[in-house]
């Protein structure tokens, strides 16, 4: 498969991996691939300071014409990224929690709560742990929060 102008993509991973100094792993090169197949703009996820899996984020969000830009940057991990992309998928205000100082766990709990319609200004303090956030959702929403709750 080619792009528009006619690059291959080795030639394309080559230009990358001069423009970043580097040499991208197998599994990189993976994602990569799979999304130039796919006829994704790769450049979105071609830095190689993302691992394969915050790659594969990044990659499907472009293949559900996602605003991945919310999210595809090294400073977020991989969990904090899927909460972003569900967030974004559930059309979710992800400005609430699309913070990298904010955990995926403490993310997943805001939006839960967004989805459901509460207001989430005093689970999304900064000042507080996710322990305390996902108490405070909890009281919110008068039941326990299960790690199944949270992964949904």
């Amino acid at each position: 498969m080619k792009l528009i102008n006619n690059m291959t993509f080795e030639n394309l991973i080559k230009s990358y991996e001069e423009m970043h100094d580097c040499k991208y792993d197998n599994l990189q090169l993976k994602e990569l691939r799979y999304g130039f197949k796919q006829g994704l703009d790769i450049s979105v996820f071609s830095n190689p300071k993302f691992a394969f899996n915050q790659m594969d984020e990044i990659r499907q969000g472009l293949a559900e014409n996602l605003n991945v830009s919310i999210y595809a940057k090294p400073t977020f991990d991989v969990g904090q990224m899927r909460e972003i992309k569900k967030g974004l998928e559930r059309n979710i205000d992800v400005s609430k929690y699309a913070n990298m100082y904010v955990d995926s766990r403490k993310m997943a709990l805001i939006r839960i709560l967004l989805e459901k319609g509460y207001d989430v200004s005093t689970v999304a303090e900064p000042t507080i742990n996710t322990w305390e956030a996902q108490r405070r959702a909890e009281k919110i929403l008068s039941k326990r929060i299960t790690t199944n709750d949270l992964w949904k």
